[in-house]
């Protein structure tokens, strides 16, 4: 079928988005220190569980990221960039505190998530919007609700949270225009934070995109929150070669009715002014996602490329245009990043860096660290990826990018270089850590919404 895309040439609003006005972008490049008044818009995108290969700019095959690629093409994309832990509660608060979840502690220990309660960001762990709205900023929040809650603590530093409700990219795009509306006489510079589900199983994009990219290879299986949590639970076992191209099928029209959805939103941003003034745009993405390359699909507590490789993609006034950077970042990298153009101080407590900032990364950011809660751990360097997980896993992954050959055995001096260095690394992490870790039941509005995404039984 044709492609229900919007037409690639561009409207009057895109143009403006693509060409903002630059005097008060040099103004506040001459003025590191600028006034509110002064200071970027900025909007940073998460789109959840989108695994980074599945971008055309990434070489994927299928046309699923049009918008999202011409976004990269007109600014700075970063191919090795990678989430610090896994699940949506702990990766966006890794992002929005930029500290590991070894220091934030959410979820570090406990498997609450999976039941009937959740987990509270600790009071002491400063996040982004408490730094921007301390500066002077208007900040708002728009989510898909799930584990992404302002009860849960994700709220704090917002002038307005909307994370009711799973809603997905149409009706959460028309809550956040609306959002801006409400306050459109504010002359405060913006912090606008959206997040979507969209990408998420059960993988149901509306006609036509539920018919985009062909029917597939033969196969009965259809994607649904409880056939997926069925895969979950029998460990993939009983699905076929065919069975798991059909369900990236799935995923891949979810990408591209979001992708759309992402370009009517920054059309309607443009109209409302947004990019007019000096602005940084931050997409990002809190997981990838499995599709049997370890026998079973979506994501869970494991440490493969797959689970952890995410887009990055940095668009702005002031952000080199047709770049890509190939050094190894990570999703703490993104708050200092933000906070660094806006001209702020970085807290003390933010383990990450500015990387738009000159002269380049640190050596010792070479090296990555990501975790599944306390019980699997990850250090990848440019070339090697080590895993400790009951057994050692050591992978050399510029000969072998899949994580097949585990060489543990064949390099013993290597594996105790990576686990000595992350034994280090966990006893420095474990001084930033809150006392105490909180939770909270769900409501049974709120189990029903974790039941729908397929977190729950």
């Amino acid at each position: 079928m044709t492609s229900p895309a919007l037409p690639r040439a561009r409207s009057e609003v895109a143009r403006r988005f693509a060409r903002p006005k630059l005097w008060l972008a040099l103004l506040c490049l001459a003025l590191p220190s600028c006034a509110p008044a002064e200071r970027p818009n900025i909007l940073l995108v998460s789109l959840d569980t989108l695994r980074a290969d599945s971008l055309g700019s990434h070489g994927y095959p299928r046309d699923t990221t049009p918008f999202l690629d011409e976004l990269a093409a007109e600014g700075l994309r970063f191919d090795k960039a990678f989430v610090v832990t896994l699940a949506t509660t702990p990766s966006h608060v890794s992002i929005l505190s930029s500290q590991y979840q070894e220091s934030h502690g959410v979820l570090l220990a406990s498997r609450k998530e999976e039941g009937a309660e959740a987990a509270i960001i600790s009071p002491t762990t400063t996040l982004l919007p408490e730094v921007m709205a301390e500066a002077g900023y208007l900040t708002l929040a728009v989510t898909d609700g799930g584990r992404f809650r302002e009860r849960f603590g994700f709220g704090r530093g917002f002038a307005e949270f909307d994370g009711s409700r799973a809603r997905g990219i149409v009706r959460g795009a028309e809550r956040l225009l609306a959002m801006l509306d409400r306050h459109g006489e504010a002359e405060a510079p913006l912090f606008v934070l959206y997040h979507t589900y969209e990408i998420h199983a059960p993988y149901d994009p509306p006609p036509p995109y539920d018919s985009l990219f062909g029917e597939g290879p033969e196969s009965d299986f259809v994607p649904s929150a409880a056939r997926l949590r069925e895969v979950i639970d029998t460990a993939g076992r009983d699905l076929t070669p065919a069975d798991l191209e059909r369900i990236r099928l799935f995923y891949d029209r979810g990408i591209r009715f979001t992708d759309d959805g992402l370009r009517r939103l920054f059309e309607g941003l443009a109209e409302r002014g947004f990019f007019d003034r000096d602005h940084l745009v931050v997409v990002t993405s809190d997981h990838g996602e499995e599709f049997g390359e370890r026998g079973g699909v979506l994501h869970r507590g494991l440490l493969y490329e797959e689970f952890l490789h995410v887009p990055l993609i940095l668009k702005g006034s002031r952000v080199p245009v047709g770049e890509v950077r190939s050094d190894l970042v990570s999703s703490l990298d993104i708050a200092p990043t933000i906070l660094a153009y806006a001209g702020l101080d970085v807290p003390d407590a933010m383990q990450g860096v500015d990387l738009l900032g000159r002269p380049p990364l640190p050596a010792e950011r070479q090296r990555i660290i990501a975790q599944y809660r306390n019980t699997r751990y990850a250090l990848r360097t440019p070339g090697w990826k080590y895993i400790a997980s009951g057994r050692p896993e050591l992978y050399h992954l510029t000969a072998d990018p899949g994580e097949r050959e585990n060489l543990a055995a064949r390099h013993p001096e290597r594996v105790d270089e990576f686990q000595s260095y992350l034994d280090r690394w966990r006893e420095a992490q474990a001084e930033r850590r809150p006392s105490e870790a909180r939770t909270e039941e769900l409501t049974a509005e709120e189990l029903e919404e974790m039941r729908a995404l397929g977190y729950v039984n």
